[in-house]
């Protein structure tokens, strides 16, 4: 058989492969909306964002296939308006001084406050 010019195929995969969903926009700003919604206050929240922008990804593509990057945009939009630390936020903000003021109304009395109330 004769030789194949250089720029035919080989049937090898190519080192230099880049897939057509890669090449447009919606990879990196899904990469975005992880992170604005997640928090970009810790490395957990971006990863809570992940996991609940792929949710709503696939909720919003499965009910609503020709309008899901609107919903996703409206997700982002969303919480860069009232959240605009993210998951993390919230959780830092909202959640952490709760839990820090619950656990110190039950902490046991000390000594000194003990003292205090046996000799009023």
């Amino acid at each position: 058989s004769p030789p194949r010019p250089k720029s035919q195929s080989s049937g090898k995969p190519s080192e230099k492969l880049v897939l057509a969903q890669f090449t447009n926009s919606v990879p990196s700003i899904e990469m975005v909306i992880f992170c604005a919604v997640g928090g970009r206050l810790s490395v957990l929240g971006a990863v809570y964002g992940a996991l609940l922008v792929n949710w709503a990804k696939t909720s919003f593509s499965e009910g609503f296939p020709e309008l899901w990057l609107f919903g996703l945009g409206g997700l982002f939009i969303a919480v860069v308006m009232l959240f605009p630390n993210g998951l993390a936020g919230i959780w830092t903000e909202k959640v952490v001084p709760q839990l820090r003021a619950l656990m110190a109304s039950r902490r046991p009395e000390t000594s000194a406050n003990a003292e205090k109330e046996a000799t009023s």
